[in-house]
């Protein structure tokens, strides 16, 4: 009997659960776990814990080593970018981002956890060097450096959110360091002014300088980044960090099956995309949320599992 074939688009938490779930309960299936970067299964989560130096190295801040995979009978092709899928026959096109060399993998159900870039800025400057994004392995690698480089004296955090993580870094590392956000006070999406005003008090007590009500408008500098523009004037800085967000990776997927006006892929309450035997999971979609009784996205590694758990349950299901 043929196996059944199962292709993954991406290696974070929702991508690898699938692959490992699928190999714990099926048997005679064929699983193919395609991730675009070089470096498997990064846990941006987790890069706070490594610039502090709390980890055993920037290396093991993941969720599995493709030869973990290769070893349960899967396969692994990283450095290798989904860019079509054919629902014709069954089949996802995708580009070895080094020689762009492209190949055909084909499929009797698709998995796809895509999940989401880190948002930057659209504005003047947003092109000048030590403009970094606080997500990924590459931009971890970078912050680090950018952390013990004692030429960088001045950090300008974007935002107030998971911009603190990268500031309270950044100031245990003796950078004077300046967050700024948009909003009255940092948090202020998330928690109440109980909550907000205690950070406020304790991000400027631990040397934090904040800018609230600040919006940005451009970046200024020779080649690198001397000044953060905005709203209020210049902030002077050596290196800019923007952690604004997210937007989900599916510019990939338009035409092929059905995304919100925000880019989120829409799928049925199981998960189910709008083309059959192809299902979405992780960052990258709009789940319904029945605390807050609608769809919202919901950027979690435990929800991702979750989502990748049900989904292989009732995979094979008619």
């Amino acid at each position: 009997m043929e196996k059944r074939k199962v292709v993954i688009i991406g290696g974070s938490h929702g991508g690898h659960e699938a692959a490992f779930e699928i190999l714990n309960r099926y048997d005679n299936v064929d699983v193919t776990l395609l991730e675009k970067s070089d470096y498997v299964s990064f846990m941006s989560c987790g890069m706070k814990l490594y610039l502090e130096g709390k980890t055993t190295g920037i290396n093991d801040v993941r969720n599995f080593r493709p030869e973990d995979l290769k070893g349960r009978g899967g396969h692994m092709y990283n450095n290798t970018e989904a860019t079509e899928i054919n629902t014709y026959t069954n089949t996802v096109t995708a580009k070895d981002v080094n020689t762009g060399e492209t190949k055909d993998f084909k499929y009797d159900k698709l998995i796809i956890s895509s999940g989401v870039e880190p948002a930057s800025l659209n504005v003047p400057g947003a092109n000048l060097d030590n403009i970094y994004l606080m997500r990924g392995y590459d931009w971890a690698k970078k912050i680090d450096a950018a952390q013990k480089d004692d030429s960088i004296k001045n950090v300008a955090v974007i935002g107030a959110g998971n911009g603190i993580a990268a500031a309270e870094v950044m100031a245990k590392a003796g950078k004077n360091v300046t967050l700024i956000d948009s909003g009255k006070k940092p948090l202020e999406n998330y928690l109440n002014d109980t909550y907000t005003d205690i950070f406020d008090e304790v991000l400027t007590k631990n040397g934090i300088n904040l800018a609230m009500n600040n919006k940005v408008t451009g970046f200024s500098g020779d080649g690198k980044v001397e000044a953060v523009e905005t709203d209020h004037g210049k902030i002077k800085t050596d290196l800019v960090i923007i952690a604004v967000g997210v937007t989900p990776n599916t510019e990939w997927l338009k035409g092929t099956i059905e995304l919100y006006d925000n880019g989120y892929i829409k799928t049925n309450d199981y998960f189910r995309t709008s083309v059959v035997d192809i299902y979405a999971i992780g960052d990258a979609v709009f789940p319904f949320d029945i605390p807050a009784n609608r769809r919202v996205p919901i950027p979690s590694a435990i929800a991702a599992r979750h989502e990748a758990q049900y989904v292989v349950q009732h995979l094979f299901e008619t």
